[in-house]
């Protein structure tokens, strides 16, 4: 992860992953999964764009559009982790369901 600041006074702090290659698999902004494809730099005092392409929606359904889409880095994280834990809250979901179901039966 790399910081930097901005704002008038440089009083505000913000993260992004700098560590992506062409590839990738990345959350952005929009919904879904994509793969990165380069960074854009702006400048000290402001984050990269990234420019990716969406590979997946948000449930995993190969999508593979053409369209080249962007958005500021801050907003971009490997995928894996955030499939992880998205299982891991799936998962939670059907043991409560499990618990309600039994209740009902």
């Amino acid at each position: 992860m790399k910081t930097y600041t901005w704002g008038d006074k440089r009083q505000y702090k913000s993260e992004y992953d700098d560590t992506f290659k062409a590839g990738d698999l990345i959350t952005a902004y929009q919904k879904g999964y994509h793969e990165f494809i380069e960074y854009k730099d702006r400048g000290e005092s402001n984050a990269p764009l990234v420019y990716y392409r969406r590979r997946f929606n948000f449930n995993g359904k190969a999508i593979n559009s053409k369209e080249i889409l962007v958005c500021d880095a801050t907003y971009c994280r490997k995928a894996a982790a955030h499939v992880k834990k998205s299982l891991d809250e799936l998962e939670q979901d059907m043991k409560r369901l499990r618990i309600f179901l039994k209740d009902l039966i």
